[in-house]
């Protein structure tokens, strides 16, 4: 018995003002046959503060496919908010105004001016608290014509999570252990109208009081996250194309096999260029970059024989040299409220995956080809009103290459033959008592056959956001994996939300191990097809609205 760890704040930067939150996470129940026999968590505690504004982009008004998916608000808890989605017209209230009822009035103090406010102001803490709202775009022209328009906003985090877990699939094998994470960003992002922009984030992530071995993606001391360059380079359908150059993050899709993973005490990065077109119809990126601190942790081989956590501990970051990302991602907006993403990501490893020991990174040369769909239909009532939100989606894809993997001690090129299917679907009711949302998601990610033969069936998830999709417990991360998951969100207060979550697992081939939320494998193949359940029981409240 112990406790667990999970984050639920918002997956970047805090977009326009300050944000503090309490997460409450409990009774996270998980019997796993196969491994490790039953494990039970009660609750942990998230605390998270940040300030000023969301770092910029050149011509940030136009979301890049990068920004097609906004992790905030329920979407934290598996609910996706589209927020490339334009918001449709509701239907013009019927001769009904005095049963709409009038909107509620807020407090009389200049924090609650928000049209949007319905009374729950915030109070004391909102009056200490709003100076930093004057580092959002600080200007800095100097007097100069061709600086007109600059800006410099500022901005940052500081983040606290008290963990206590027990029996977790982690390095060294399933312990108990509590500590402390503890995590400092600080960024600067000056713009130049939209032609041009530099922007420099620092962290700081250190882990205290543990007793089980340090994993990379907790301690990261005082280091350059990110630093890049953007120039915009022209115009399509009068929005720009920007050029990105430097250390980055990159979010894309459903964050599945492309995240920063936020949840993380560090956060992934890469090193490399980023071209970024959003358009009227299309919206259209392209990248090639090779990852950054832990977004490479899997790969001893670039370490030259060091440990992840003695290289990223208290020297400065690099990039792994001996694996390179490109890709395509294409976002089409021609149908009226539905989304369509097109994608291809390729990545190419020069060492080898040891399918024994789970060294290595499993590469070579994989190509993910994948389409994802979304919609968000609604059911308005006759005051215009939503009275029924429905959410669908569904991905799927294929993973073609050349594979390096060791197996008993032989390395071979293995043709690679994998893919994975996925689907959403959730309505919320947010004029009911609660506002209840309910939730059923099923994904599916391909396991190997047969791991003698000359064929890899296994499927690579990449840079996924495991933890936001298959278990807050982070034990799995969707290869060879089939989840189905059901889920319940309620609001009894505009500031508290409660999830309730319940996922069943199986492996998608018994012929094929388990793997960890990392990709190592774990457990012996053959040993039967279940891999247990989960149930996720979660607290948020949100000590400040925005």
């Amino acid at each position: 018995m112990g406790l667990t760890r999970g984050d639920f704040s918002r997956q970047s930067a805090p977009r326009g003002g300050q944000e503090q939150s309490l997460n409450i996470e409990g009774l996270y129940l998980r019997r796993d046959r196969r491994m490790v026999g039953r494990q039970l968590a009660i609750p942990v505690v998230l605390l998270a503060m940040s300030w000023a504004g969301v770092p910029g982009t050149v011509g940030a008004a136009s979301p890049s496919p990068a920004d097609s998916v906004e992790k905030t608000g329920d979407s934290e808890f598996g609910i996706v908010k589209l927020s490339s989605l334009e918001e449709r017209v509701a239907p013009a209230p019927a001769a009904c105004a005095p049963t709409c009822g009038p909107k509620k009035a807020c407090a009389a103090q200049p924090a609650c001016d928000d049209p949007t406010c319905d009374g729950g102001c915030d109070g004391l803490l909102d009056r200490l608290l709003t100076p930093a709202d004057g580092l959002k775009n600080i200007p800095v022209d100097f007097g100069l014509e061709i600086l007109e328009g600059s800006t410099l906003p500022y901005g940052g985090q500081l983040r606290l999570r008290l963990m206590d877990e027990a029996d977790r699939l982690r390095p060294g094998g399933p312990a108990r252990s509590a500590y402390e994470l503890w995590r400092w960003r600080n960024w600067l992002d000056f713009r130049v109208r939209d032609v041009a922009g530099i922007y420099i984030e620092m962290i700081d992530a250190s882990q205290f009081g543990e007793e089980v071995p340090i994993t990379p993606i907790d301690d990261n001391r005082w280091d350059i996250q990110n630093f890049y360059l953007d120039v915009s380079l022209l115009q399509r359908d009068n929005k720009p194309v920007t050029l990105r150059m430097g250390r980055m993050t990159l979010n894309y899709g459903s964050y599945r096999f492309l995240s920063a993973l936020d949840w993380a005490n560090t956060r992934r990065n890469f090193e490399g260029f980023q071209l970024m077109s959003p358009g009227d119809t299309w919206d259209i990126d392209g990248f090639i970059a090779q990852p950054v601190n832990t977004a490479m942790f899997w790969n001893p081989a670039a370490l030259g024989g060091e440990s992840p956590v003695a290289r990223f501990k208290n020297r400065p970051d690099r990039a792994d040299h001996t694996r390179t990302l490109s890709g395509l991602y294409t976002v089409y907006k021609g149908i009226e409220n539905h989304l369509f993403d097109l994608y291809w990501l390729w990545l190419e490893t020069d060492n080898a995956f040891d399918a024994a020991t789970g060294a290595g990174s499993v590469g070579g040369d994989r190509h993910t080809f994948a389409i994802r769909w979304r919609t968000d239909p609604k059911i308005y009532d006759e005051c215009g009103r939503v009275r029924m939100a429905w959410h669908f989606e569904a991905e799927g894809g294929f993973q073609v290459g050349k594979d390096n993997r060791t197996i008993g001690g032989v390395t071979a090129r293995r043709d690679v033959r994998a893919g994975f299917f996925t689907t959403t679907i959730n309505v919320a009711f947010p004029q009911v008592l609660w506002k209840p949302k309910l939730q059923f998601m099923y994904w599916w990610g391909s396991g190997d056959d047969d791991p003698t033969d000359n064929v890899d069936q296994t499927l690579s998830t990449l840079w996924s956001f495991a933890h936001f999709y298959w278990g807050i417990l982070d034990n799995f991360n969707g290869q060879n994996l089939s989840n189905v998951s059901l889920q319940c969100n309620l609001k009894p207060t505009d500031k508290l939300t409660l999830v309730t979550q319940m996922h069943w697992f199986d492996l998608s081939s018994n012929s094929d191990v388990l793997y960890n939320v990392a990709g190592v494998p774990v457990g012996t193949a053959g040993t039967g097809a279940e891999a247990g359940e989960e149930l996720d029981l979660i607290a948020t409240y949100a000590i400040r609205k925005n």
